[in-house]
């Protein structure tokens, strides 16, 4: 999971901008959690999700469809939310090129703004 400093535009997003990124597992009750381990509740919304196949080293090119072409292209924005990764049986590691997981992008529907005459 990876949280990225409020008010971060798109277009201001570098690769050495710098976030909080957890390693995360779901539980039922947040009784379950070990100790040592911190809780963190992720927020609701609408998320959009999109499948990574391949390497990490290949992860950037996902993240640059997502951010420079669907989103823009989309009637959405990104929302000030968590962003992250689900990893299944198809999560072969790292450097499998056979490699897939689910990508969470949060997003919101663009404002429109209404100008009444």
């Amino acid at each position: 999971m990876q949280i990225y400093p409020k008010g971060l535009k798109m277009e201001d997003f570098k690769p050495n901008t710098e976030f909080s990124a957890w390693a995360a597992i779901e539980v039922k009750k947040l009784g379950d959690i070990q100790i040592g381990m911190q809780s963190h509740l992720i927020k609701g919304g609408l998320y959009a999700v999109f499948l990574h196949k391949g390497t990490a080293d290949t992860f950037h090119k996902t993240s640059e469809f997502i951010c420079q072409h669907w989103i823009p292209n989309s009637k959405y924005t990104l929302d000030e939310r968590e962003h992250f990764e689900i990893l299944t049986e198809k999560y072969l590691g790292p450097n499998n090129p056979q490699s897939e997981e689910d990508v969470w992008i949060p997003i919101k529907t663009k404002e429109t703004k209404i100008i009444s005459l």
